[in-house]
C-alpha cells in the first residue's frame, strides 16, 4: 500500500488542497451566513 502511495503522491497532495479549500470556503459561507440577521 505504501508503494502505491509513494508512486501516486502528487494526487495525493492535489486532493488534500482540495479538500483543504474547500473546507475553508464551506466554513466561510456558513460563518457569512451565521452572522447575517435574519429576515422576518
Amino acid at each position: 500500500m505504501f508503494s502505491y502511495i509513494k508512486r501516486h503522491w502528487p494526487t495525493y497532495l492535489i486532493l488534500t488542497l482540495i479538500a483543504i479549500a474547500l473546507g475553508f470556503g464551506a466554513a466561510y459561507v456558513v460563518g457569512v451566513k451565521a452572522r447575517r440577521p435574519r429576515q422576518q
